[in-house]
């Protein structure tokens, strides 16, 4: 399996890791993906080092692999965490950016953020218990974003419900990152969603970029229903 992610030892005391590409355990539809056990797997090789440094470039994947990852960053050893959003951090990988102790964005970069959903085929009392899941999920995302950025819960609901696009300027203000490379560096992203005016990337979750990536959102299977695979996606 050819991976998405790659890891750099930059001597002895820096060490680098690039994730372009979904998050999530791999699958017959995607195998390219990372989950958590494959990137901590990668982070084991790195963990003496003294300033991590991860870059990201990726449309988001699956939720609780995506918070494993932001924990296993977080409570890495090194002094320095370094995220850079090459390119685009939407969803579940937005989530990954916020472990950094620095988290900086070129100008010609994008974040953004909006709510889980769902679709589930069941009973009334089963897609109630979905919708309350789904309320949960959103909160422990809430915690996690106000705890980097500088904003009330209530503004960062109003985010997460409007579906939130951010360039580089807009993550800085709202405490999202800590700084602007102005060198540029960042990817080529085509803001697609003009060609789908009023729908949103949680239903058009297929739209391709520079035809490699997608701005598919974040999902999760639990595989606990024996009604129907259900997938959480965002």
């Amino acid at each position: 399996m050819k991976k998405f992610w790659n890891v750099i030892r930059n001597g002895t005391k820096e060490g680098e890791i690039r994730l372009y590409g979904d998050i999530g355990d791999p699958s017959w539809w995607n195998p390219n993906s990372v989950g958590a056990r494959e990137f901590n797997d990668e982070l084991d090789e790195i963990r003496d080092v003294e300033v991590l440094t991860i870059r990201i470039n990726s449309s988001g994947g699956e939720v609780f692999a995506g918070i494993a990852i932001h924990n296993s960053i977080k409570n890495h050893g090194a002094t320095v965490k370094k995220v850079y959003i090459d390119g685009i951090a939407a969803s579940i990988a937005s989530i990954i950016a916020m472990a950094g102790t620095e988290i900086i964005m070129p100008v010609n970069a994008w974040l953004m953020i909006h709510n889980p959903s769902s679709g589930v085929i069941g009973t009334a009392e089963e897609m109630r218990k979905r919708a309350d899941t789904l309320d949960k999920l959103r909160d422990s995302l809430i915690d996690t974003y106000m705890e980097r950025s500088n904003l009330s819960k209530e503004e960062i609901i109003e985010m997460l419900d409007n579906e939130t696009w951010m360039n580089a300027e807009d993550a800085l203000a709202k405490g999202f990152i800590t700084k602007i490379d102005k060198e540029e560096i960042g990817g080529e992203i085509e803001n697609k969603m003009e060609q789908y005016p009023g729908v949103s990337a949680a239903i058009v979750n297929k739209i391709t970029i520079n035809d490699k990536d997608s701005l598919c959102g974040y999902y999760v299977t639990d595989g606990t229903s024996n009604i129907s695979e259900l997938e959480i996606k965002s």
